[in-house]
């Protein structure tokens, strides 16, 4: 999984790593992973603890699907 957070000044990392994604049947689907930072952004001097080089990931949503 490839993780880009923030957008322009905002952005704060991007991250790169394993993760493992769930779909239900109907329209839940979950994921975990984890995500090791590849660099760091202008938004991460916004945040007042330094970020670790090695990070969870999660997900919760919905889908729908076409058919």
């Amino acid at each position: 999984t490839y993780w880009h957070q923030g957008f322009k000044e905002y952005y704060t990392q991007s991250l790169l790593g394993p993760s493992y994604v769930f779909r239900g049947k109907k329209w839940f689907t979950a994921q975990i992973g984890l995500g090791f930072q590849l660099e760091e952004g202008p938004g991460a001097k916004q945040i007042s603890t330094d970020l670790p080089p090695t990070q969870l990931l999660y997900s919760l949503g919905a889908y729908f699907p076409l058919r």
